[in-house]
């Protein structure tokens, strides 16, 4: 349904990023907040665009990067943007929900995010009177470009909006859907980024709920976006993994249902021994 979409675009979007986004405004400054604006409009912009591009053909609907590039630039386009896209989705653990039938976790998976920053907005107003010697900046330019990248990390969700257009039932709702739910993400992320760098100054740190005081509000912020990690695991490369099996016509096999289960068990140990092995990876 278009809420189902709603709520996918808002999981794939918000997720843990928007708590990062004080720390990126100490990084960067209050002119920051220009660039989570701008962000939103160009991230409105390119989905709604990206979703007609698949419908360029009369005769069929494109249905990935992939294909659109290969249409627009050829062989060489379209395996490069597949090439990117992996890495986005493979490489960064962005939460996304994707299908109808995962409606409940996509469900909780927004409502942890909201609840969270709640907690922190109402925590870090309430401290507001206790904070002395705060310091703020206007613009640092020499770590700009941290905090950009990790703003503009915030709406990568560009990735995955066509598996989620492609499960509604009502396509032509897109537009309205993409807009409202970036649009409540933006909020979301003002809501999240004002209070935090205003309060906690160049010494908030990221996720912002650290900056919180021990006790109940910051214990049930962890266990929350805990909780909403652990359920997103399973469906967390869906996107990718749809992408691929495409590729390797996994999806037109007789035994089908095994070859998903083999390839998305490798994927799962692929993505485990990543976190395990690799130090620092994120």
């Amino acid at each position: 349904s278009s809420f189902t979409a709603f709520l996918n675009v808002v999981c794939v979007v918000t997720g843990t990023a928007a708590l990062g986004l004080p720390y990126a405004l100490s990084q960067g400054g209050w002119i920051s907040l220009f660039i989570l604006a701008l962000s939103w409009i160009l991230s409105v912009y390119t989905g709604i665009i990206l979703v007609k591009c698949m419908y360029y053909d009369p005769t069929r609907r494109l249905s990935s990067y992939q294909e659109v590039s290969t249409a627009a630039f050829g062989p060489l386009g379209g395996w490069l943007a597949f090439f990117f896209t992996a890495i986005t989705l493979v490489g960064v653990p962005v939460l996304y929900i994707l299908l109808s039938e995962i409606a409940v976790l996509s469900c909780f998976g927004m409502l942890s995010t909201v609840i969270v920053i709640l907690i922190v907005l109402g925590v870090s107003v309430r401290q507001m009177s206790d904070q002395v010697n705060v310091h703020h900046d206007t613009v640092i330019w020499n770590m700009f470009p941290i905090a950009l990248s990790s703003i503009v990390f915030g709406f990568g969700g560009n990735p995955v909006y066509a598996h989620v257009e492609a499960s509604m039932r009502r396509p032509k709702d897109w537009n309205m859907v993409c807009f409202t739910g970036l649009t409540f993400c933006v909020i979301l992320c003002f809501l999240t980024a004002i209070p935090g760098y205003y309060v906690y100054g160049t010494q908030v740190q990221s996720p912002v709920y650290d900056s919180l005081p021990s006790g109940a509000a910051k214990s049930a912020s962890i266990i929350i976006i805990t909780i909403h990690l652990l359920l997103a695991t399973p469906i967390l490369f869906t996107s990718f993994a749809l992408d691929v099996e495409k590729i390797l016509k996994i999806n037109h096999h007789s035994f089908e249902w095994l070859l998903r289960l083999l390839f998305r068990g490798t994927l799962i140990i692929l993505i485990t021994a990543i976190a395990v092995y690799v130090p620092f990876f994120w």
